[in-house]
């Protein structure tokens, strides 16, 4: 019990302060810009950021001065020109292969010199970035066979990157060399070829990697070797939809680690419009080991295309959603062994479910 108490102690200090996160969209021209006020639990859109037509996922350079998306026809930058303003955007830097069988979309920006992204439109590249921070030239990732990249996660180091592979059923590992681009150091199965990697995290400590099996609905559970930098599979998969669901009507879709790994955040979107989708944490110990399920419970709506969770810079015990199917992003808690809603805010800007927002969450504070 006193262990207990001490990690609810932990996850739900906080500051009294305005926090900004911005969101994306799916085949809107737009990125908005929201507050989010953890004392009145009060969700504002504060700006509505004109861009390109889609911007599907977001990433936020180590600096935080520049805002990354991704979508379909490439990957664009934006300066940031206050917490929830964007600037001047950049060119669209495309993608360089055939990119089009699978609709998977991805950015992430490392926090190391020379600050290269990484990124997928079903294949994959990584992107050179040039000295204000705006996309550069795509380089086409070095695999041994085709993949269709879904997510992607660097080591605390950044050194290393680990990609998941949605069709062949495999999670790569690349290092990171010193000019930005990647050489190859292996793959590892997932637990089965039809399983479907998806979104993929690795913990803070660099002993532990997590990736959700879309078709599994599970996060499956792998430990790094520190020799080799590639992951093994330790065999263990944990739930992340109620036991008696129709598990064909679910697909596991995101998943986000707090700041500091003490909670690993999952969601499983329902493919029928109407039917709530799933949301879970886990406690882990120091090492990432998972410890126990600390909450399951079940979301407004499917979540449509999106139910993307993004883990809050500044508690342990708060995070962002975004969905797809009505239109709307909200900020949850861990709270008396639960998820709460603290607030929401729709931002409907297309007609019928995932046309428009809300695609993907990238805090700034």
């Amino acid at each position: 019990m006193l262990r207990s108490l001490l990690f609810s102690a932990v996850v739900l200090t906080t500051h009294a302060a305005k926090h900004h996160f911005f969101v994306g969209t799916y085949g809107t021209p737009a990125i908005y810009g929201v507050e989010f006020d953890n004392i009145a639990n009060s969700l504002r859109v504060v700006e509505n950021n004109t861009t390109r037509s889609e911007n599907e996922w977001l990433a936020l350079s180590y600096d935080a001065k520049t805002l990354y998306s991704s979508g379909a026809s490439g990957w664009s930058s934006f300066n940031i020109t206050s917490p929830t303003t964007l600037g001047l955007q950049s060119n669209t830097t495309p993608t360089i292969g055939d990119c089009n069988k699978v609709n998977g979309v991805y950015v992430l920006a490392s926090r190391k010199a020379p600050y290269s992204l990484y990124g997928s439109l079903a294949c994959a590249n990584w992107i050179g970035v040039g000295p204000t921070g705006e996309v550069g030239k795509a380089t086409p990732v070095p695999y041994n066979e085709a993949a269709v990249i879904y997510g992607m996660a660097l080591d605390p180091t950044n050194t290393y990157l680990y990609s998941s592979d949605w069709k062949n059923g495999k999670i790569w590992t690349h290092r990171i060399k010193d000019d930005g681009s990647l050489e190859l150091v292996g793959s590892t199965d997932a637990p089965s070829n039809v399983s479907r990697p998806r979104s993929i995290q690795v913990h803070p400590s660099g002993k532990s990697l997590y990736v959700l099996l879309e078709s599994w609905n599970v996060v499956a559970y792998y430990t790094i070797d520190s020799a080799t930098h590639l992951p093994k599979y330790s065999q263990a998969t944990y739930p992340i939809i109620a036991s008696n669901a129709n598990a064909g009507s679910y697909g596991a879709q995101s998943a986000a680690l707090s700041t500091k790994g003490s909670i690993l955040w999952v969601t499983a979107h329902s493919r029928t419009i109407g039917q709530s989708g799933y949301l879970s944490g886990f406690r882990l110990d120091e090492n990432g080991l998972p410890l126990e399920l600390l909450f399951q419970v079940t979301t407004p709506n499917s979540g449509g295309k999106a139910l993307n969770v993004a883990s809050s810079p500044f508690a342990e015990s708060t995070v962002a959603l975004t969905e797809s199917e009505k239109g709307s992003v909200s900020v949850w808690q861990y709270k008396n062994a639960t998820a709460v809603q603290l607030a929401s805010v729709d931002i409907v800007d297309a007609q019928g479910p995932n046309g428009g927002c809300c695609s993907d969450v990238q805090w700034l504070d």
